[in-house]
């Protein structure tokens, strides 16, 4: 799976399948292309879930390269039977495509029996379904927990393989500022690169590409030039800085 998505992600992954199994029949991935995505939030699981989807159906072994993102947290598993017809409505919704089950630190806190209950649903229709690509995508405290949540129930089975995220880097977050800024019509020039980078080292809140295409935003707003230099980037993030400093003032006085 190669960068190059249409949200200007940076982040590349080369993700090794096995082979499809000989006994298998067909060229359907599924059962054998299941992934686990782990990483914090912002460090580019779902672009790459996007990437890995598209390439599937670029190869042929699916039928569509759309993807269907549920949170696991959202769904109820209050009495028999309703955690597999929700778990159900997703791979049928999800037909043909890749199917990502986000996993949040919600999911923890819901009862015992409720998560026994989940996850013994999507390890059976993991185990039945053979036209949708599995993908569990979350923090890895939370995909601990969901893989253990059920004593018992081989989950870990349903999945090839696991991609491990890091953090993006400053001068990943610089690439992706800089790719935001020349998508609105600006233009990063000399330095300008660099004093991004320099910036998102010093702003550690900034995790991924929603952080830096939310700054590049906030850049293309108080730009007077189409180039911006190094000492442009330089004034606009004192600028910043004093907005800041006057909504700090703002809410202190409000309070």
């Amino acid at each position: 799976v190669y960068p190059g998505s249409a949200e200007g992600d940076c982040r590349a992954a080369r993700i090794a399948l096995p082979a499809a199994p000989r006994s298998s029949g067909c060229r359907n991935p599924a059962r054998w292309a299941n992934l686990v995505f782990a990483g914090a939030e912002g460090s580019g699981r779902d672009a790459v879930a996007v990437l890995y989807a598209r390439a599937l159906a670029e190869l042929g072994l699916l039928p569509t390269g759309t993807v269907h993102r549920v949170p696991v947290s959202a769904w109820p598993a209050r009495w028999p039977g309703q955690a597999e017809a929700n778990v159900l409505t997703a791979f049928d919704e999800a037909a043909g495509g890749v199917l990502v089950l986000e996993l949040d630190e919600f999911f923890a806190a819901r009862a015992l029996p409720e998560r026994t209950a989940l996850v013994g649903a999507v390890r059976e229709l993991a185990v039945l379904q053979d036209d949708v690509v599995l993908v569990l995508s979350g923090a890895p405290r939370p995909l601990a927990g969901f893989l253990g949540s059920a004593p018992g129930t081989d989950l870990a089975a349903v999945f090839a393989g696991r991609a491990d995220f890091a953090p993006y880097s400053p001068e990943e977050l610089a690439l992706l500022a800089v790719r935001r800024l020349t998508a609105t019509g600006l233009e990063a020039g000399d330095g300008a690169p660099e004093a991004l980078a320099e910036h998102f080292a010093r702003t550690p809140a900034a995790r991924g590409a929603f952080d830096a295409h939310a700054f590049a935003d906030r850049l293309a707003d108080l730009a007077v030039t189409r180039v911006l230099r190094a000492g442009d980037v330089s004034d606009l993030l004192a600028l910043l800085d004093e907005e800041a400093v006057d909504d700090a003032r703002e809410a202190k006085v409000s309070a």
